[in-house]
């Protein structure tokens, strides 16, 4: 029985042995916004006949169903497989041996400082033993004896005031020591950490060199959408800066790796939808009050995963941009456009952290052709918010996202971003104008409610007045509204529209006026209601 272990133990030795590990340094990464794609890449040499390879330090998130293994050279592959390996030993990141080099250093400063400190209180020891000394022996004069004195009360003084300083510096050092001596703790949490691990045998007919190359998805990676709007003046275009807020937690730092952020993504289902039958039947009402339970509480659950699902997250605020474009590196972006999806490979190699964070990564910058309008709606705000028509967005290969907007070189604030829509026109709000002034009044003496046989007849009329105090004309669109009847009983007539574009459908009035620098316009209009006189109507 123990010869048998031990051949058995002795032949997985041989198998492990036979086993060639190897490191493949990621040669790109392809992120979309949900997973990632890692391709890692080396040269290997192999003899002739069967090798196993071993590609160590590939992400432990890897999705196992997504290897892809391919060789170049005189080799064809045999079998691949993935695994994770728990008991690679954690050698330490850079920021490990950062810290281990400062806590070197503080120990030398340490010692250093504690051995001055020795010498002042061996010094301080024989001035004690001297003032003894002094004390016990004949033939001092007074004189002498004051000067002594005087001596030892000034060298005592300066030898208290140097070891008061060097335990200051000493206390301050001991904290930084400990403090780094708990960042280390908590890097090195235990020795060893989990790694995946990629096994490739390959067969040759000859010894030659080979180039793997092996790629994976990892799912705790992706990248969510930002832009920047900014508009110099009316007469300028949009200019649209598009970033990506990129994220890992792979396991592994990504440094200095080439990168290119897709649109796509692989985690959403991508099977054709299918229609079923759709049965009707009688509804049963007997039904158990534990069937109402649990109806209830799926119903519950449901609305609530709904309602997290489409939460907004907290660090929406919190993107990290700086507003001095002059600032910020620039590079050149590869846009590659396939039949679904579009591909930003971003030329400047990037570094991003495992540690979860959002890192940002400039993609692309568009100048949006643009055409400028004030816009008005004085029944409910008697501001004039500027707008920007943008034409020809959506070729831009756009996502859904938050939009920070600046004109003239001020940020103005932030808008949601939705190109998922029919709209050929990009519309995006600059902002109030305090220069532009409205108001909107009812004419009460022009206002009459008479009573006609069986009926009641209102007149209503509304005057708006518009100023433009600029120095420059603008055009503006002017939105206002008359009721519109959901009963056979109530007649609604519109009497004066101010040459308003009227939509009948949903008493739409609409204005579209020129405004000449610090000219003054008036808008007038009116309808007419007619309804039973014993009835009454809701607010209008």
């Amino acid at each position: 029985m123990k010869l048998s272990t031990t051949l058995v133990f002795l032949l997985l030795i041989v198998a492990a042995t036979a086993e060639e590990t190897i490191t493949a340094p990621i040669k790109a990464i392809t992120v979309y916004r949900q997973q990632a794609a890692i391709t890692h890449s080396t040269t290997v040499n192999i003899d002739a006949g069967t090798s196993d390879l071993v590609l160590t330090d590939i992400s432990p998130g890897m999705i196992g169903s997504t290897v892809q293994v391919k060789v170049e050279g005189n080799a064809v592959i045999l079998a691949v497989n993935s695994r994770i390996n728990s008991l690679k030993e954690n050698k330490g990141s850079e920021k490990i041996q950062v810290l281990n080099d400062s806590l070197e250093t503080l120990n030398d400063a340490i010692d250093g400082l504690n051995t001055e400190k020795q010498v002042y209180e061996a010094e301080k020891g024989l001035l004690n033993s001297n003032q003894k000394l002094g004390g016990t022996a004949n033939g001092f004069t007074t004189t002498e004896l004051q000067n002594l004195a005087d001596l030892y009360r000034k060298r005592m003084l300066e030898l208290n005031g140097k070891i008061a300083e060097l335990n200051k510096t000493l206390s301050k050092l001991y904290e930084k020591q400990v403090a780094i001596n708990t960042q280390l703790q908590l890097l090195n949490g235990t020795r060893y950490k989990p790694t995946g691990e990629i096994f490739v045998s390959l067969s040759s007919k000859v010894a030659t060199k080979v180039t793997l190359s092996c790629t994976y998805l990892i799912a705790n990676a992706g990248w969510s959408p930002i832009y920047d709007i900014r508009s110099d003046g009316l007469d300028k275009p949009l200019s649209l800066s598009y970033k990506a807020q990129v994220y890992q937690n792979s396991g592994y730092d990504w440094s200095k790796v080439q990168l290119t952020l897709s649109t796509g993504d692989p985690s959403q289902g991508h099977d054709r939808p299918i229609l079923n039958p759709l049965y009707v039947n009688f509804y049963n009402n007997y039904y158990s009050l534990d069937e109402v339970s649990v109806s209830s509480s799926k119903y519950e659950y449901k609305r609530l995963d709904k309602s997290l699902a489409t939460m907004p997250g907290a660090e929406i605020n919190t993107y990290g941009w700086t507003s001095a474009m002059d600032t910020v590196a620039t590079y050149n972006v590869d846009i590659i456009e396939n039949q679904l999806t579009a591909e930003y490979a971003i030329e400047l190699p990037q570094t991003i952290p495992a540690d979860g964070q959002k890192y940002g990564v400039n993609m692309a910058t568009y100048e949006l052709p643009a055409i400028y309008e004030y816009h008005s709606v004085p029944k409910l705000d008697k501001g004039a918010y500027l707008l920007a028509r943008a034409t020809k967005w959506g070729e831009y290969n756009l996502l859904p996202g938050p939009a920070n907007i600046y004109f003239e070189g001020k940020y103005i604030g932030e808008i949601a971003l939705n190109p998922f829509t029919s709209a050929d026109t990009l519309l995006v709000s600059l902002g109030r104008d305090d220069k532009i002034n409205l108001q909107r009044i009812t004419l009460q003496d022009s206002t009459s409610n008479k009573l006609i046989g069986g009926e009641r007849k209102e007149t209503k009329i509304f005057e708006i007045t518009v100023r433009n105090n600029k120095k420059q004309a603008v055009d503006i669109s002017i939105l206002d509204q008359i009721p519109v009847s959901q009963q056979e009983d109530i007649k609604i007539k519109l009497l004066e529209k101010g040459n308003a574009e009227y939509s009948e459908e949903i008493g739409k009035l609409l204005w579209k006026v020129k405004l000449a620098p610090n000219e003054t316009r008036k808008i007038r209009f009116s309808y007419e209601l007619k309804y039973p006189k014993d009835k009454t109507l809701t607010a209008h």
